[in-house]
């Protein structure tokens, strides 16, 4: 019996069961104890900001990493943060005159930097707030743009906000919810049942996420990637801050199956760069059923592009069994101007969400229709599990499913 359960045997309507439910022994509510775990000392340490600093006896603070392709090796230096980059990930033949400044260190309207660059809330690319008006990205009658530096990113970022926290029914007693990590004092969420059960769950969810995956040290900065991208940890370093990410999970009878950590990167591309299912749940379609809730969700709000690293002998899965394809030449630059998670003799794959240009009007769809859209989808889904390498048997048994 689930805790929604336990509160509609109780005779209650309130929808509020972490709250209401107290444990005998210590007479504290569900709700006081998730609380008092997010504040304990090793869920602190999870979330904290990754401060980068020089190692001793040397003065340079610029990344030993490609913002591009993370790897290390012969690169220049952005005069304006720490960031560095290959000239061959740039698409540059030889090294800029003057002084090279990476993309999120100027204005992404006017490519100039100075001291009065906003940063956008949901790309992260500096902006002048003059130059949105100037250049008409600004839609004074809609609210919640301000920081924002377009009116699309201004979209996106609401449309993904009012997911956070909401549980989706799906067919077969599953759901799916979309989460990110909240602060008590963060002003678009002061529900505290809500930001208490959200973080709950994204520390639940990177559980499952540190059960998939061995842990991935990033060698040039020591951090934790995989956990640093599920409590969306920012960073000095452009290259592994990771505020921004989203974690979407599967779930049934409160029981969570599978994990999906997301990027959006304004309407141009989305990135995914882990997705795995609990070892009990696997064969049996659930990633699968959680990567096309993904791309639905990512096509509900108008992103066109869905990118993923993948080590090389896992290519051919995903462009045969899940649509992906090597990056085309349009966007790979749109990643060279942002700052996407990746690994060294790591593969990136794309697939495209859009059969229209986003904010057309046959692209740009009501949320209700949407998440009807998300149900329909997973209920035409092959019996395919993302975690199992691909292998010719394993690659028929998934199509006789």
């Amino acid at each position: 019996m689930t805790v929604w359960d336990f509160e509609t045997h109780a005779g209650s309507d309130l929808q509020r069961p972490y709250e209401h439910i107290y444990v005998a022994r210590s007479n504290s509510s569900l709700l006081q104890c998730q609380v008092e775990v997010w504040q304990s000392n090793v869920e602190v340490e999870r979330r904290t900001f990754n401060e980068i600093v020089p190692r001793d006896g040397t003065s340079d603070k610029h990344d030993d990493a490609c913002l591009i392709c993370a790897d290390g090796g012969d690169l220049i230096c952005c005069e304006k943060c720490w960031s560095t980059s290959h000239l061959k990930c740039l698409g540059l033949e030889s090294i800029p005159q003057g002084d090279w400044i990476c993309p999120y260190s100027v204005c992404r309207h006017c490519n100039k930097n100075d001291k009065d660059l906003q940063t956008c809330v949901q790309c992260y690319k500096k902006y002048h707030f003059q130059c949105i008006l100037n250049y008409k990205e600004w839609d004074l009658n809609t609210s919640g743009e301000t920081l924002a530096c377009d009116s699309r990113c201004g979209e996106v970022h609401e449309k993904l906000q009012s997911l956070v926290g909401v549980k989706h029914e799906l067919e077969g007693g599953f759901c799916w919810t979309l989460l990110q990590r909240m602060e008590p004092d963060n002003l678009d969420f002061r529900d505290r049942h809500l930001i208490t059960e959200c973080n709950s769950k994204i520390a639940l969810a990177w559980e499952v996420l540190d059960e998939c995956f061995t842990t991935i040290i990033d060698r040039h900065t020591q951090i934790n990637v995989v956990q640093s991208v599920a409590y969306s940890r920012g960073s000095n370093l452009n290259r592994i801050n990771f505020r921004g990410f989203y974690t979407a999970i599967l779930e049934r009878n409160d029981d969570i199956i599978s994990a999906a950590t997301i990027r959006v990167h304004g309407t141009d591309l989305a990135e995914m760069p882990f997705i795995g299912t609990r070892h009990l749940y696997r064969q049996n379609g659930m990633s699968r059923m959680l990567l096309v809730t993904l791309e639905s969700i990512l096509s509900v709000v108008g992103v066109e592009h869905l990118i993923i690293p993948s080590v090389q002998e896992l290519t051919e899965m995903w462009e045969r069994k899940c649509g992906f394809s090597p990056i085309e030449d349009a966007v790979s630059q749109k990643i060279i101007n942002r700052s996407t998670l990746t690994f060294p003799s790591a593969v990136r794959l794309q697939k495209a969400l859009l059969s229209t240009p986003a904010g057309s009007p046959s692209a740009v769809m009501n949320a209700d229709v949407g998440v009807d859209m998300v149900s329909e989808n997973c209920a035409k889904l092959a019996g395919l599990d993302l975690n199992q390498e691909y292998t010719e048997s394993g690659d028929e048994e998934a199509e006789n499913k």
